[in-house]
This record gives structure tokens, sequence and C-alpha cells, in this order.
């Protein structure tokens, strides 16, 4: 045999050698990690976990808003810290003012009152107007107060609904009429009617004694009512 030939031989032996040791640690150091994820996502259960864990980082990433309200130089505050603040220094005030809307509300449907809508979109006129007026517009006026056209068309409809239930205790005789006119002559418009200033006075001392007496039917729904107050909140002194 020629040294050639032993040589082939020879190199060839190393060659198999060597693969049969890369097969040898390929098997022992386990499948590569692509065939691993194919093994991963060719199990159906794994594929909707993977799909549900993009789908609420998604969310996440598009609602961010809720959970992080600003970012201070790579440092996120939070909307709890936030709203932990706010519980702090006016909670009992809001939950005072929950209460007293949930009484209320609750009331005006036992007692089975209704607003009229054309009631309620005359008032919400009469504010634009009056807005108007003053150089201002509602939608203006709204975002000022952080509230909604709807808010306003809800606090309407409680007011008025409000008004009803304690209608029947306000009354303005002609007698107060005269002594408010005759106190504040001086305040009182000059270019106007008697009939018309009587129906304005009216209106003025209606709406003043029907305010008195809500909030007094109001402390009387509190105090007939079951409330449990699972959270304190301390009062803050102005």
């Amino acid at each position: 045999m020629s040294k050639k030939t032993r040589s082939n031989r020879k190199s060839a032996q190393t060659t198999d050698a060597l693969a049969a040791k890369l097969a040898a640690a390929a098997k022992k150091s386990g499948p590569s990690p692509v065939a691993g994820l194919r093994t991963f996502l060719s199990q159906k259960k794994n594929v909707m976990l993977v799909a549900i864990v993009l789908v609420v980082l998604a969310l996440l990433y598009l609602f961010k808003s809720v959970f992080i309200v600003a970012v201070v130089n790579g440092q996120p505050i939070y909307r709890w810290t936030v709203i932990s603040q706010l519980e702090k220094q006016g909670g009992q005030q809001v939950l005072d003012s929950l209460v007293v809307e949930a009484l209320v509300k609750q009331a005006i449907r036992n007692a089975k009152v209704e607003v009229g809508q054309d009631k309620i979109d005359a008032r919400v006129k009469e504010i634009e107007n009056q807005l108007i007026q003053q150089g201002m517009t509602l939608e203006q006026a709204l975002e000022q107060e952080g509230l909604t056209r709807q808010q306003l068309v809800d606090d309407i409809r409680l007011q008025y609904g409000a008004e009803q239930l304690v209608a029947s205790t306000v009354t303005v005789s002609d007698e107060e009429i005269d002594a408010y006119i005759a106190d504040n002559q001086e305040f009182l418009p000059t270019d106007v009617t008697e009939e018309e200033l009587r129906s304005t006075v009216r209106e003025q001392l209606y709406s003043s004694k029907a305010s008195e007496a809500i909030q007094q039917w109001v402390e009387n729904l509190r105090a007939d009512a079951k409330i449990l107050y699972l959270k304190q909140y301390s009062r803050t002194v102005n």
C-alpha cells in the first residue's frame, strides 16, 4: 500500500472521529435554542400562552397612562400614588358628597319623580346664555370645573328632582315679597314693571327657601339612612 493511500485513509479516520465527537457533544448539550423554541410552540397551549402574554404587554403599553401619570428623569410617578395623596387631602369630603348623591338618587327613584328633558335643556341653555354674557362658553366653564356636559345634565336632573320632593314645603307669601322689596330698594332694578319686579323677587325667595329645605331634607335622609363606612378619612381643616 502506498504512502499516499495510507495518508488518505488516516485523514478520513480523523475526520470521522471529529464528526463523532461533535455529534456526541451536541447530543450531550441538548437541542439547539431554535429547536427548543419550535418544540415549545408546537404545543397549542403554549401558543395560546404566548399570545396572551403579547396581548397583555400590548395593553400595558397602550394604557400606560392608567398606571403611570408622569416620568421624572426616568423615575415613574404611579397613578395610585396620586390617588393616595388626593384621598389624604380630600377623601372624606368626596366620600360625603358621594354618600349624599346616592341618598338623593335613591329618594328620587323611590318617589318615582321624573324630570322632563325639556326642563333640563332649558336650564342648560340658560346657563349657556349667562356664560356667554361673561365672555365664556359652556365648554370652557366645564373644562375649568373638570366636568363633562353629561355630568352637568345629571346634576341639573338631581337638583330638580330634589326640588320636586320638597316643593310642598316651600311657599313664598306676598308679605315676604313686600318685606324684601322694602328692605332692598337700593339694589332692585328700576326699569321693570312692578309685576316683573315681584315675580323676580318671588323666584329669588323661592330659590333661597328651596335650597334651605333641600339641605334639611338631605340631613334627614342621612339621619335615617344605614351607612356603613369601611374606610375613614381624616377631615382637612382650612
